[in-house]
C-alpha cells in the first residue's frame, strides 16, 4: 500500500493509536480516552489507512500486538502530540494564558512533602496547566528527562554535572530512632554512636550512596539490618525497635503509621549536603509551561513550611 494523498492521519488518530499500544488492548485504549470501541477501532483503521501500514495485529483474546512498523511509529507519534501540545501551550501563552500538561517528576521518597505545595501553587498561578506527577528513583527520573518527563525535583548531589538544574534548599540528614532509643534524649546524634546498630536502609540507589557515603567519611561500614524501598515502612520497622534509618525527609509529626512514636535527631558528626533542585533536560528546550513551573516549584519549595520539614 502507498501513501493516498487524498487522505490525511489525524492528530485524535495519533492519540488513540498511542493509547492502544500503551494499554495493549482496544478497550483499555477506550477506557483511558473516554471513548466507544468502535471509534477506537475505527480511528486506528483509519490511521493505518492513511499511512498505508498495519501498524498492529488485532486478536480478539490477546488483545493488540505491535507490527515492527507499529514499533518504529510509537516514539514519532508520541514527539508529534507533544509538538502539538506544546504549540498549544506557547501559543495561550503569548495571550497570558499557559495551557496544557507538564510531567513532573519527584523522587518518591521526597514527593509526600514536596509534591502537594508545587500542585497546588500551580492550580492557582496557572489554572490552565495540568501537571502529571511521575514518581521515581533518582536514577529513573534523570533518564526520562526530555523524552517522558519534563522537570524533575532530586537530590543535586548525585546529578551529573551535564545536566541543568536551578537550587532550591539545602536539607539535613535525620537519625530516625524510637521513642526509647537512648540518644533521643539528645538535640542531634553522632553516627559513631550508632555504627554497631542496624541500619535499616531506604533501598533507593541515592539514599544508599549517600549511607554509605556518610558511614565511609568516619572510616566504617553500615550494618544494614532491613531494606525497603519504602520509606513509611522503614519508619515503621524503626518504630518497632528493629533499628535506626537515615533519611533527609521529616515529616510533621514524628509518629509511624501504626502511631508508635519515633525520634528524628540530626546528625551532627557527617557533613555531607543534600541539596533539593529542580533539573531539566539539556537536549530538549523547555517549553513555555515547562519553564514556568520551573520558577513556580522553586518559588513553592523555597518557603518556612516546608523547609520546615527538612531541617531542625
Amino acid at each position: 500500500m502507498g501513501f493516498d494523498d487524498h487522505r490525511r492521519f489525524t492528530l485524535r488518530q495519533l492519540a488513540v493509536f498511542v493509547a492502544v499500544a500503551e494499554s495493549g488492548s482496544i478497550s483499555g485504549a477506550s477506557g483511558a480516552l473516554g471513548m466507544s470501541e468502535t471509534s477506537v477501532s475505527s480511528n486506528l483503521t483509519d490511521l493505518e489507512r492513511a499511512l498505508g501500514l498495519r501498524l498492529c495485529i488485532r486478536r480478539r483474546a490477546r488483545g493488540v500486538e505491535l507490527t515492527t512498523h507499529g514499533r518504529d511509529a510509537l516514539d514519532r507519534a508520541r514527539t508529534l502530540l507533544d509538538a502539538a501540545e506544546d504549540l498549544h501551550g506557547d501559543l495561550a501563552a503569548q495571550h497570558s494564558r499557559l495551557t496544557g500538561v507538564v510531567r513532573v517528576g519527584v523522587m518518591a521518597g521526597l514527593a509526600p512533602s514536596l509534591a502537594p505545595p508545587v500542585v497546588d501553587a500551580c492550580r492557582i498561578r496557572h489554572p490552565g496547566v495540568v501537571i502529571d506527577l511521575v514518581l521515581g528513583s533518582q536514577d529513573d527520573l534523570i533518564g526520562r528527562l526530555g523524552t517522558e518527563i519534563d522537570l524533575a525535583v532530586v537530590l543535586g548531589r548525585h546529578l551529573p554535572r551535564s545536566v541543568p538544574r536551578r537550587e532550591v534548599f539545602e536539607v539535613t540528614v535525620h537519625a530516625i530512632l524510637p521513642a526509647d532509643h537512648p540518644l533521643a534524649a539528645r538535640s542531634s546524634v553522632a553516627l559513631r554512636d550508632l555504627v554497631h546498630e542496624p541500619l535499616l536502609l531506604v533501598d533507593t540507589p541515592a539514599s544508599v550512596e549517600h549511607a554509605h557515603a556518610m558511614y565511609e567519611s568516619i572510616g566504617a561500614t553500615p550494618h544494614v539490618g532491613f531494606r525497603s524501598n519504602s520509606f513509611e515502612v522503614t519508619r515503621s520497622l524503626v518504630g518497632r525497635g528493629l533499628g535506626f534509618s537515615l533519611q533527609v525527609l521529616r515529616p510533621h509529626g514524628d509518629h509511624t503509621y501504626e502511631g508508635l512514636p519515633l525520634a528524628v535527631r540530626p546528625i551532627d558528626d557527617v557533613d555531607l549536603r543534600e541539596i533539593v533542585v529542580v533539573a531539566w533536560s539539556a537536549e530538549v528546550q523547555p517549553s513555555s509551561r515547562a519553564s514556568a513551573l520551573i520558577d513556580l516549584t522553586a518559588e513553592a519549595l523555597d518557603t518556612a513550611d516546608v523547609r520546615s520539614a527538612w531541617s531542625v
